[in-house]
């Protein structure tokens, strides 16, 4: 099934649209207060974290090693059920300080202006890829839905220019919704609803894909049990994970990774509902991340069924 570039037009609008509402309703209403200081309304706004990478590079990690894909989840949930121990106190010292980024938590920990204008230009660099990559991810996506998948590669006919309006106008919705709150102690309602919004939205479209892999395309479980005895080279795959120095280094990448990114350190104690929120966050964070891992080797397994590539 192919779509036309006005029909992912019309599509993107309309997802975009819906963004900018729940923002919009989040900053005006003074109903969506209560919801918005309900601890699962901050822990699906910390699904911030589920980007990209989460998404296409956990897939890619799943088609070559294995059960190696769970080093990413691994990772942010260590740093989460650790949390009373690592992020209860970066969070009292922000919220007593009024720090609201990473560059200005070790610029107040060493009294230097120069220490926070360098962290900040090291987490601008670090995080030009990453934008990047977004960009990438969301041309090729769009490339494959117009259906022009034999020509992915090239750069000829790829839609480009789509996946850059579209990120823009991702940026300039932060920009309106993100920056609205001059003090650090008040929460940006707008962007939390959106990104909370986005991040159920994220988790059903993967439990629906999931489904759909098991049950079109595998016929129910039973039917993946077949397939995987009929094709024992991917139970080996299975059992050939990454190992040594390689694991090691993703698994401290994505614990690291889990506080330190920007866009995460913001949403989680700059963004935060209060400590109760994030001691409920320490365990429902983790069954977020459970939830969303769970479909990921029917959709990778599927892939190679149907006689796709990943």
């Amino acid at each position: 099934m192919t779509f036309s570039l006005g029909q992912l037009l019309g599509y993107i609008v309309a997802y975009l649209s819906l963004l900018f509402g729940v923002g919009y309703f989040a900053e005006r209403s003074r109903r969506a207060d209560k919801l918005l200081n309900h601890p699962l309304v901050y822990v699906l706004s910390l699904g911030v974290l589920m980007g990209t990478f989460a998404i296409y590079a956990v897939m890619e990690l799943a088609f070559l090693y294995g059960y190696s894909f769970l080093l990413y989840y691994t990772g942010v949930l260590v740093m989460f059920l650790l949390s009373p121990l690592l992020l209860y106190p970066v969070l009292r010292i922000c919220r007593i300080y009024q720090l609201g980024s990473m560059a200005d938590l070790l610029s107040f920990r060493f009294r230097s202006r120069t220490v926070g204008a360098v962290i900040t230009l090291v987490m601008l660099t670090a995080m030009l890829p990453l934008f990047t990559l977004q960009i990438q991810a969301v041309s090729e996506s769009i490339h494959l839905l117009a259906g022009d998948a034999e020509t992915l590669l090239p750069g000829i006919d790829r839609h480009d220019g789509l996946a850059l309006l579209f990120c823009a106008t991702i940026a300039l919705f932060t920009v309106l919704f993100g920056t609205r709150r001059v003090s650090a102690q008040e929460r940006n309602n707008g962007l939390v609803a959106a990104i909370a919004f986005e991040s159920l939205l994220k988790l059903l479209a993967m439990l629906a894909l999931g489904a759909a892999a098991l049950f079109l395309v595998f016929d129910g479980f039973g039917g993946l049990e077949r397939w995987l005895l009929d094709n024992p080279h991917i139970l080996e795959l299975l059992d050939s994970p990454l190992r040594g120095d390689s694991a090691r280094t993703l698994l401290l990448l994505f614990f690291a990774g889990a506080v330190v990114m920007p866009h995460v350190f913001h949403m989680t104690f700059a963004e935060h509902a209060g400590a109760g929120a994030l001691r409920q966050a320490s365990w429902g964070f983790p069954l977020y991340l459970l939830l969303l891992s769970l479909p990921v080797l029917p959709i990778a397994w599927s892939t190679l069924q149907l006689g796709s590539d990943i």
